[in-house]
């Protein structure tokens, strides 16, 4: 369904993110950290994993709104983050 409100998992599905795309790709390339960023509901979700799913990277995706309920943020909640998601895949 192309106008749902899920974030797309395939590129038939992505529309009208042919150069984000593009670039996200050509970026990657440098092996520096890439920031999507952007107002909400844009397609940043959408275009990452469209990405991910399309190329064969290893990936941890962290939701940073869960560190809206973080008064404090720590290496120790950071670690526990990431390890979260280790576990999930």
């Amino acid at each position: 369904m192309l106008f749902s409100i899920a974030p797309k998992k395939k590129k038939s599905d992505l529309f009208n993110r042919e150069s984000e795309y593009r670039k996200l790709e050509k970026d990657v390339q440098t092996g520096r950290i890439i920031l999507l960023d952007g107002l909400r509901r844009i397609g940043k979700t959408s275009l990452l994993k469209v990405f991910l799913n399309e190329n064969d990277y290893f990936n941890i995706m962290i939701d940073c709104r869960a560190f809206e309920k973080i008064i404090e943020l720590t290496r120790e909640n950071l670690k526990q983050l990431f390890l979260k998601q280790l576990t999930n895949k």
